[in-house]
């Protein structure tokens, strides 16, 4: 699979108790089952980002995260975990 990369995003906004940012993130592709399974053992192994929660369906990742963040902060973290899950899988298909 081609490494996936995050060709855009959009934030609706702030929750209605300004406590969370929603953000969704467009993908290059839809993910399969394996690079799914290695973005979320390296968002919760890790611990690389402070997201409250980031689901993955077809090309779109949806993000929720703490509202003390700005955008830019968790658009940057994001993109540091979608190319460390593809740094994991390059390795893996390398052995």
């Amino acid at each position: 699979m081609a490494d996936i990369k995050i060709t855009g995003y959009h934030h609706k906004g702030l929750t209605n108790d300004r406590s969370h940012w929603m953000i969704d993130f467009q993908l290059s592709e839809a993910p399969n089952q394996e690079w799914k399974s290695r973005f979320d053992d390296t968002k919760f192994k890790h611990r690389m980002v402070t997201v409250s929660r980031a689901e993955i369906s077809d090309k779109e990742l949806m993000v929720k995260a703490p509202g003390k963040l700005n955008v830019k902060e968790v658009v940057g973290e994001m993109s540091k975990l979608v190319a460390t899950t593809n740094s994991h899988q390059d390795a893996s298909a390398s052995r």
